[in-house]
């Protein structure tokens, strides 16, 4: 059922919309209970198709966006610039951070778009390692949560 409307996704040409598109529909059906053989056989249909993609489907900026994803060092001052700046921001927050609206990388515009796209590079330079692991361990808590809430909750047998 995904296939469609993510094969009409990739015309666009969205490759990320089409990608997400996949992984939530996967973690829905995982979520509904669907077999681990179903799913681990549409993840290894999704690797078997991925080379045939790289080859022949994928527009050259969209190999150069996976490419510059996977090695940001290769344009430093170009394609790379945004990922390797919220890495120094993410390194420059240390263990305790540098305090709350003091972050040099976000506040000095190293970081583009540091309260949207890079809010995460933003946090860690203001909160450091232990604010960030402890917002994770809260977004995991919450996500926990709702989980179990869902699995556990009756469902009304009059709707």
């Amino acid at each position: 059922m995904t296939a469609v409307p993510a094969s009409l996704i990739v015309i666009q040409p969205d490759l990320d919309g089409a990608i997400f598109t996949v992984i939530y529909t996967l973690f829905v059906l995982f979520l509904a209970g669907m077999s681990w053989r179903i799913i681990g056989s549409v993840l290894a249909l999704v690797a078997a198709i991925v080379p045939a993609m790289w080859f022949f489907f994928m527009e050259e900026y969209q190999k150069m966006r996976v490419t510059q994803f996977l090695n940001p060092e290769s344009d430093p001052l170009g394609s790379g610039y945004q990922i390797i700046q919220s890495l120094i921001a993410i390194g420059s927050g240390g263990v305790r951070g540098k305090g709350f609206m003091s972050a040099t990388q976000g506040q000095l515009g190293f970081i583009p778009e540091s309260h949207t796209d890079f809010i995460f590079s933003t946090f860690a330079e203001e909160w450091g390692f232990i604010g960030s692991a402890v917002m994770i361990v809260l977004y995991l808590f919450i996500s926990g949560r709702a989980l179990w809430l869902a699995a556990n909750t009756n469902s009304p047998s009059h709707a």
